[in-house]
């Protein structure tokens, strides 16, 4: 194996290896754990609903 190909071969390993799991997400936002989720009250910002646990569980949460 040439020096050219030993460079090239180190240089794919670490490129891929950083790929995985240091890529920056395409979603923005506020994020949230699980436990933070609670039903809806009158008066909470209807910006923060959850719609995919809302339409799951047939109540709004936030």
């Amino acid at each position: 194996m040439s020096k050219l190909q030993k460079i090239l071969v180190r240089a794919r390993r670490q490129v891929f290896s950083e790929m995985v799991g240091n890529n920056p997400s395409i979603f923005q936002g506020e994020g949230y754990d699980f436990i933070e989720l609670r039903e809806y009250m009158p008066g909470d910002d209807i910006r923060h609903i959850d719609w995919n646990i809302t339409a799951k569980l047939q109540k709004p949460f936030i």
